[in-house]
């Protein structure tokens, strides 16, 4: 547990990495499950997905600036 607010943070951009992971993998799971027969919903969530992937590239630029 971090005591200062740098610490506080980091701790904080390592939580939305740990989602960022979470909702990729879950999303990857959606793909398989729907795969071949909703060609939108896949479309949608690859979309999900790289948003997700966006989100976290920048939240370990700021935790690698901090």
């Amino acid at each position: 547990m971090a005591y200062n607010k740098r610490g506080r943070i980091k701790e904080r951009l390592e939580g939305i990495h740990k989602n960022c992971d979470w909702i990729i993998e879950h999303v990857e799971q959606c793909l398989q499950l729907i795969e071949g027969s909703h060609e939108n919903l896949s479309g949608a969530f690859k979309g999900i997905g790289e948003v997700a992937e966006q989100l976290d590239k920048l939240s370990q630029n700021i935790y690698h600036t901090i």
